[in-house]
């Protein structure tokens, strides 16, 4: 349904002609005509006098495509605040160690954000890979001295 079908529905509902609600609007009933047969589309503000006079929301009288626009804006909305959120949470970890001395080099500050990005069982498996390779003499920065603690990488889940 368009926005002027749904103004023109709402009318007829109402039991006023396209002159009356013209009159009350202060414009002609051929302009009412226009915006039904959606040769002319109102303007917001004026759909929001021409809702209040039908006694409808005037979101209400948006057409299909409208209403889908309106719908995937409010999403698109709400999936930005999401990322904003969680942007501002990871940044917060990160401000905490800061905060205590702690400087992070890009790649360690990274690796906190993305680690703040799982969920526990995502966490887990990048303990426990992170724990194998810190038992690959290859990606070691100093080589294993005699005297480590074999257990020390192992990584277990929390109960």
């Amino acid at each position: 349904m368009t926005t002027g079908q749904r103004i023109k529905a709402s009318r007829k509902e109402k039991g006023i002609t396209q002159e009356e609600l013209g009159n009350i609007l202060g414009v002609s009933g051929s302009m009412i005509a226009q915006y039904e047969t959606d040769k002319r589309n109102p303007k917001r503000e004026t759909l929001v006098k021409i809702a209040d006079a039908l006694g409808v929301y005037y979101l209400d009288l948006y057409g299909d495509e409208e209403t889908a626009l309106v719908k995937t804006g409010v999403e698109l909305g709400k999936n930005v605040a999401k990322a904003a959120t969680n942007i501002l949470t990871r940044m917060e970890v990160v401000a905490e160690f800061e905060s205590q001395g702690y400087t992070f080099e890009p790649n360690e500050r990274r690796l906190v954000c993305v680690f703040n990005k799982l969920n526990m069982k995502g966490q887990f498996n990048l303990l426990h890979f992170a724990g194998d390779m810190a038992d690959m003499p290859q990606f070691l920065l100093e080589p294993p001295s005699e005297s480590s603690n074999e257990e020390g990488n192992k990584i277990t889940p929390e109960e």
